[in-house]
């Protein structure tokens, strides 16, 4: 069961009882932006047999306005949470993710959460600025988070495609040769495609698994 939108929580969303569903913070990634309808909470909540992926991705938010919605939210404190931000702060504001990030976990109470690392769009290749930015970025998000961490940037650009059953076009080569998110999976020149964001929700599974909560 998945609700689109920051405002949309059920009554009752706050009792100890919900603390098996899952609430996904973010920007227009998890909002679903060119995900033809079915954004990676939506498809995550399919491979969990149905449990509760609340999608509160706002499109155009940067992380410290993702976590002024979280703080404000009291009424899904007992869900479990992933966090996917970052995307939007662009330098020289992305070193103040991290501290966006705890943020929003501290509005949490379960104490089961993931974070996603921040993925790299068209251009952002290996010595140009936005890229060291995020790399930087995602460095400081890894070693805070440890196992909880998931560098899902890395992944889409090492196996995203070949998990997808997509077959590089010479522009996915050149991509991946410059460290960037192929444009195959990806729907413009920061957004994932419909086949980006299903192995998202796969790898976010796998996470879960990983760690026990699935």
């Amino acid at each position: 069961m998945v609700v689109g939108g920051s405002s949309l929580l059920r009554p009752g969303f706050e009792s100890p009882q919900d603390h098996g569903q899952w609430v996904a913070w973010g920007d227009s990634l998890t909002y679903g932006t060119g995900a033809a309808g079915l954004p990676y909470p939506s498809r995550l909540s399919a491979l969990l047999g149905g449990t509760a992926v609340w999608n509160l991705g706002v499109a155009g938010e940067d992380s410290g306005e993702i976590a002024t919605r979280a703080e404000a939210a009291t009424s899904r404190a007992w869900c479990s949470q992933i966090v996917w931000a970052g995307r939007n702060d662009y330098p020289p504001n992305r070193f103040g993710v991290p501290a966006n990030v705890a943020r929003i976990l501290a509005a949490g109470s379960t104490g089961r959460y993931i974070i996603l690392g921040v993925i790299s769009g068209q251009g952002e290749v290996t010595g140009q600025a936005g890229h060291t930015d995020i790399v930087a970025c995602n460095v400081i998000l890894a070693a805070t988070y440890g196992v909880r961490y998931l560098d899902i940037r890395a992944y889409l650009i090492s196996d995203g495609l070949a998990d997808a059953g997509i077959t590089p076009t010479a522009q996915d080569l050149t991509d991946i040769a410059g460290d960037t998110v192929p444009v195959s999976l990806r729907s413009d020149s920061i957004h994932l495609s419909p086949s980006g964001y299903t192995v998202v929700a796969a790898q976010v599974h796998a996470k879960m698994q990983a760690l026990g909560w699935a």
